[in-house]
């Protein structure tokens, strides 16, 4: 299995994907990435759900450990459901909900944590108990 480092997962799926409005971010290469999820301050259920398991891990982790569970989907809509939920991991990226605490090794996809504004995203959300 080939690892992506997620600057060059968000090049890809914002290529594929049809959005794009906001200010870019920028990447450590110099290129622009426009956010998936823009002009809001919520959270999608996907991106709640996989902010929440970054969260509850309590370390660093791969965010594609947690699509298995998160799919169920079979054959086709398998694929598409995948594809939904990486656009999901980059969106949080891309916002700065979370970052790669560990990078990509080549055996090891980045290792990610919640930042302060995703913590704080969560506790808005409800996700989060105060304290």
């Amino acid at each position: 299995m080939r690892v992506i480092h997620i600057e060059t997962l968000g090049v890809l799926l914002t290529n594929v994907s049809a959005a794009a409005n906001a200010s870019p971010r920028r990447l450590a290469t110099g290129a622009s990435v426009p956010p998936m999820n823009r002009n809001t301050n919520e959270l999608t259920e996907d991106e709640h759900a996989l902010l929440d398991h970054i969260h509850r891990a309590g370390e660093p982790v791969e965010a594609n450990s947690f699509f298995a569970g998160m799919n169920t989907e079979t054959g086709r809509r398998a694929t598409e459901r995948q594809v939904k939920l990486y656009e999901a991991y980059v969106s949080l990226w891309q916002r700065d909900l979370i970052e790669s605490a560990i990078p990509a090794d080549g055996l090891h996809a980045d290792r990610m944590v919640p930042t302060k504004a995703g913590v704080a995203a969560l506790r808005a959300a409800g996700g989060v108990p105060q304290g």
